[in-house]
């Protein structure tokens, strides 16, 4: 068997896992009005399902009416009327093998008075929150209808076909704020000692077990380290789970606290900058620590083998998937039958936690659009197509037209495929791209007949007679116009990575652009070198793309406080000159700076004139990618996807 650990069954009381592969919990905003789930959202939890994982967990529900909503959009939650639509998605699940759990939460301190009726929010412990509103303590009759709650939640979801739940203790929500001594500062039963601020925890698990029988699952997931000062360590997460040892069924062992914005980096979710794994000496830890209770390790596990080294060497007994699973929802299937080399590997961009509404992925055009699928020709006449373009989008155009039965030439102009990606692949932040092309050219190279050093003049393409020509020649860096700009210590975005080109101690950034944010990140915070961040206008796109929070909050506690980087907003560059740039700054003064490197991020143009002159070359002749537009990665893939899936 392919990774026998990996696919090993286990069972928890009357429960089998067919492996230890579980799907993290996140789900999608794709809700009714009622804040009932809809189609989409049931497809979502299903193709994980049918895709092998081995336990399918939904995103969060609250279990409070009263205290428990944080954001204006109605999400999944437990009332009447839902139950139909809520069992949809069990039975969804279960329909493949796979067990079905809901994540039970409650914010807590977090809660927000307008979507709560106006109440405040509750919490172990009173305080005043930095946007001023005040959060009261609990009494203990809320402590009381707050377990209620969790149970009656447990039941719901049992009599909805549920196997089990997952309580939600970690990351800042309100168990978490009960366990942790930097935000329960009670001195009644429900504080102080560990044994006392596990007790509302325990008291869940107990009524959970009460209502629901025995045969219902019960997991516990927890931050076993919350990195917050006075909060939970390592060493107390892991007595934390001794004391639940043999009262859940499952030990998740997550980290970090999503309430201080400075922990994104090493949030819930671990950012690109955190290696992989990031979490799972966690798991380790509670198992060195003879905790008998089964336990799951999660963050940032990509690939196979690291799954099957983990499970392997006794690291955990499960683990946990979430981003691998969006990128790719057939990874456990893929793995079991020896189709390695076609897992779409996630390479953590980010960009599915932006797009909660949909989990779309940068590089699987499919994830999120399962609704739109069933619309798509699935069975097209073969046609002779010709993809100008080996870069992301011209790849993903090739692979899709080559699956549907075309004959399918992709042309490049470079010695190698790749195009922006193998410039991608030698920034820190985007390292584990290399992954990604080595699995689009394979894709490539097995569907497609590849030219390379040959971009195709219109005569040539007229001439082979293609049925269908996809265009997608990329853009290039706009050159701004300023004097010095040609100078050899001067390179754009583009080829600042290029072999032969020396990076000085000093570095000027034109730009602060998502290019020039991480550009700034990896020069400055990781290979410390002194970075001038000169832009144009008041803000740096870590300060205003709302688009990519997930993936610009972290940047920004890298560069807005760190003092290697010199940040000019409002300020243009006027000139670049042998050791230094001229600036203008806001005040309208002009100001020398020292730099002996100058790089330039002020954005890409397309290659519309190549576009042009093809446009006559076939019968049908579709542009795609950053030729069209320069945009970001997952607009490229899923315009080439749906443009080749179009033929015919």
């Amino acid at each position: 068997m392919n990774y026998p650990h990996l696919f090993s069954p286990y069972r928890i009381r009357n429960r089998v896992y067919r492996n230890r592969i579980l799907s993290a919990p996140n789900g999608t905003k794709h809700k009714t009005l009622d804040g009932f789930p809809n189609e989409f959202e049931v497809t979502i939890f299903e193709s994980r399902a049918k895709g092998g994982a081995a336990q399918v967990t939904t995103g969060d529900v609250r279990v409070s009416d009263k205290y428990g909503e944080i954001e204006d959009w109605k999400i999944l939650r437990f009332k009447n009327g839902a139950q139909p639509s809520i069992t949809e998605i069990a039975m969804a699940i279960k329909r493949h093998g796979a067990l079905a759990s809901v994540e039970l939460n409650h914010p807590g301190c977090d809660a927000k008075p307008q979507f709560s009726g106006g109440r405040l929010p509750i919490a172990p412990s009173g305080y005043i929150r930095e946007d001023g509103i005040e959060v009261l303590e609990m009494t203990e009759e809320q402590i009381e209808d707050t377990i209620e709650e969790y149970a009656n939640a447990a039941l719901f979801a049992k009599n909805c076909q549920f196997d089990m739940c997952t309580i939600h203790a970690g990351h800042g929500w309100l168990i978490n704020q009960f366990l942790s001594p930097a935000t329960n500062r009670r001195t009644d039963k429900w504080g102080g000692s560990r044994e006392n601020r596990v007790r509302f925890l325990l008291e869940i698990i107990d009524r959970i077990r009460k209502k629901c029988g025995p045969e219902f699952l019960i997991e516990t997931r927890m931050s076993v380290c919350d990195f917050v000062p006075g909060g939970i360590t390592l060493e107390e997460g892991v007595e934390i789970a001794k004391l639940i040892d043999g009262k859940a069924d499952l030990i998740q062992a997550s980290g970090s606290n999503r309430l201080i914005p400075q922990l994104q980096e090493f949030g819930p979710i671990p950012f690109v900058s955190q290696p992989l794994g990031f979490y799972v000496p966690f798991a380790e830890a509670i198992k060195k620590a003879g905790v008998k209770t089964p336990v799951a390790a999660i963050g940032a596990i990509t690939s196979p083998e690291q799954a099957e080294d983990i499970i392997a060497s006794g690291k955990a007994d499960f683990v946990y998937l979430g981003r691998a699973l969006i990128a790719d929802p057939d990874f456990p299937n893929k793995a079991k039958r020896g189709q390695r080399d076609d897992i779409i590997p996630c390479f953590r961009c980010e960009k599915c936690r932006d797009q909660h509404f949909t989990r779309q992925c940068a590089i699987n055009p499919k994830q999120g659009r399962f609704m739109r699928m069933q619309y798509m020709n699935f069975h097209p006449t073969p046609r002779k197509v010709a993809v100008i373009g080996g870069g992301p989008a011209g790849m993903q155009a090739a692979v899709t037209a080559a699956e549907q039965g075309h004959d399918v030439t992709l042309y490049e102009k470079e010695s190698e495929l790749g195009g922006l990606v193998n410039v991608l692949e030698k920034e820190f932040l985007k390292r584990e791209i290399r992954e990604y092309k080595k699995y689009i050219i394979r894709k490539v190279n097995k569907l497609a007949k590849v030219v390379l050093n040959t971009a195709p003049t219109p005569e040539q393409l007229k001439a082979e007679k293609y049925d269908v020509i996809i265009a997608a020649v990329g853009a290039h860096p706009i050159v701004p116009p300023i004097p010095g700009i040609d100078k050899k210590h001067v390179a754009s975005i583009v080829n600042v990575h290029d072999d032969g080109f020396k990076i000085g101690e000093r570095v000027a950034i034109i730009g602060g652009g998502v290019s020039g944010c991480e550009l700034a990140y990896e020069l400055a915070d990781k290979d410390g070198k002194e970075v001038i961040l000169i832009e144009g206008t008041p803000n740096l796109f870590v300060e205003t793309d709302r688009v990519s929070i997930s993936y610009s909050t972290p940047l920004k506690y890298h560069i807005l406080d760190n003092p290697k980087i010199d940040i000019r907003r409002n300020t243009l560059c006027t000139a670049i000159e042998d050791g230094s740039v001229t600036v203008k700054n806001s005040d309208g003064t002009t100001e020398s700076i020292k730099a002996d490197t100058v790089v330039y991020a002020v954005g890409l143009k397309s290659n519309s004139d190549t576009v042009d002159a093809l446009w006559d070359c076939a019968p049908e002749f579709v542009p795609v990618g950053d030729c069209n537009l320069p945009r970001q990665l997952p607009d490229a893939t899923g315009e080439a996807f749906f443009a080749a899936m179009d033929i015919c």
